[in-house]
């Protein structure tokens, strides 16, 4: 792992299973949004994960909400 931009953050990955059997790669880039009573997460970049075959498998990061935090029922 790597960072390789300061502003924005981004950072680039690589894993390489045990006997060649996959190879994971991609990159992120985070922006946190916080409110007085929500957070908002962003996420930019992918994920790709081949396979000893030539199976590739390429899927996105997810963002993530939290709303409520100090008052009412929490939600996320």
């Amino acid at each position: 792992m790597e960072q390789t931009s300061h502003h924005p953050p981004i950072s680039h990955f690589q894993i390489d299973g045990p006997d060649g059997n996959y190879r994971l790669t991609g990159w992120s880039q985070h922006h946190i949004k916080v409110g007085m009573q929500s957070a908002n997460l962003l996420a930019n970049g992918h994920k790709e994960i081949s396979f000893k075959d030539g199976t590739k498998i390429r899927f996105n990061n997810t963002g993530d909400y939290i709303f409520n935090i100090f008052m009412g029922n929490m939600g996320h």
